[in-house]
């Protein structure tokens, strides 16, 4: 019964992909009656609603257009604004702004960020607690409870390659005879050393302790949970084709 469930899942996904919603949502109501626990029957389902929903709502606003074209189509409006000079949609944008009012995202990043709102985990880790595990590790975990919701999955990858932190400490003074200390203590004799920069692996060395399990949570808060509990300042961005975990440089005093 689980593959033949399995099976209208697909079928109802390709439909949905199609465009063909009332069909989509038939047979993926047949795979609920089959397996009513079915994750992915569930998500899709929530989705061919959405899809529905949005048409109606766009009918619904193109009657409401007609109308009132109905209404004004005798109206002449003036047309004295025409000749003047066309303002510069800039304008009105401060040079330090960098983020746009708007922001234009491709097909594969609206798919992510769709999954990130609509992808409900009943409890992660799946397999209990997880204590001091690597980024490494969560990860894993994390894609395949994606792929057991939406077979496409999402491709989640870490960017090893700029992970650095800084480590400070007090030294000795030794023409002023301290001995180390307090920098601030005018007697101490202790100075602040210059920072170093430390090379450091998010992949393995971010600890990860998530105890008790998360119960009834979307992708998305379960990516900023992991990033508010890590261990080492680290941040993650959607891209068109999946999601990149990055260190996040320590933000200064």
């Amino acid at each position: 019964e689980k593959i033949q469930a399995a099976t209208l899942v697909q079928d109802g996904k390709l439909l949905y992909e199609m465009a063909r919603y009332d069909q989509a949502e038939a047979k993926l109501r047949q795979a609920l009656k089959i397996d009513p626990s079915n994750r992915g029957a569930s998500y899709y389902m929530v989705l061919v609603q959405e899809a529905k929903n949005t048409i109606q709502v766009k009918k619904r606003d193109m009657t409401s257009r007609e109308a009132i074209k109905n209404v004004t189509k005798d109206w002449v409006a003036p047309t004295a604004h025409e000749s003047l000079t066309v303002p510069n949609p800039l304008a009105n944008v401060a040079p330090t702004n960098s983020f746009p009012t708007r922001i234009y995202a491709g097909p594969g990043r609206m798919r992510i960020h769709r999954l990130l709102q609509n992808i409900q985990l009943d409890r992660f880790p799946a397999t209990g607690m997880a204590d001091a595990i690597s980024l490494k590790e969560i990860i894993i975990e994390l894609a395949g409870t994606i792929e057991e919701i939406d077979p496409e999955g999402i491709n989640i990858i870490i960017d090893q390659n700029t992970g650095q932190i800084q480590q400070s400490g007090i030294g000795l003074d030794p023409s002023q005879g301290g001995f180390g200390g307090d920098p601030n203590d005018p007697f101490g004799g202790g100075f602040p050393q210059a920072q170093e920069e430390t090379d450091v692996n998010i992949a393995l060395e971010v600890n990860i302790t998530i105890e008790p399990p998360l119960r009834n949570i979307t992708l998305g808060q379960l990516l900023e949970i992991i990033v508010k509990i890590s261990n080492i300042p680290i941040k993650y961005s959607v891209e068109d084709w999946g999601i990149m975990f990055s260190h996040a440089p320590a933000e200064g005093p």
